[in-house]
């Protein structure tokens, strides 16, 4: 059942001696030393102390719950943005070595069929200190050191 006290401010006694003004002071209450005042001087509002410092901590464990749900989903987000930019500079550094592979593969093929140096660089946009010592084919394929071509 629901009791519903309705405080009419120009209408409370002038008086601390009436029923209203212990629970004047329990609305005026800020701090946790205020309500154990309280409930010394006025027995009958521990269970209203008691029922408000359990709603507070409620709300408090509540509010502690949804920040730490907001930290972990900043979080998630966080490493789903990394992960998200490391996939594409990924891609594009993959792009970038797949296109010197084979351009160097082209170049290969080049000087296996004989071609002259100055073809095979103007063709492939190498230069001729690449197909001298293919430093590039060397990061690439780091197992193997080849030469393309000798001057």
């Amino acid at each position: 059942m629901l009791k519903l006290v309705i405080l009419e401010l120009p209408k409370v006694p002038g008086q601390a001696d009436s029923g209203v003004w212990p629970w004047l002071r329990f609305f005026k209450c800020e701090r946790k030393e205020d309500y154990e005042m309280l409930t010394q001087e006025y027995p009958e509002l521990k269970k209203a102390v008691f029922c408000a410092r359990r709603m507070s901590l409620l709300a408090r464990w509540c509010d502690y719950q949804f920040h730490k749900n907001l930290w972990k989903e900043d979080e998630r987000m966080l490493l789903l943005q990394a992960r998200t930019d490391g996939h594409t500079e990924g891609l594009a550094e993959g792009e970038t070595k797949g296109e010197e592979r084979k351009t160097l593969e082209f170049a290969r093929k080049m000087k296996n069929r004989g071609r002259p140096l100055a073809e095979i660089i103007e063709d492939t946009g190498l230069s001729a200190e690449t197909g001298t010592t293919s430093r590039h084919h060397s990061q690439l394929c780091p197992m193997t050191s080849v030469t393309l071509f000798r001057i």
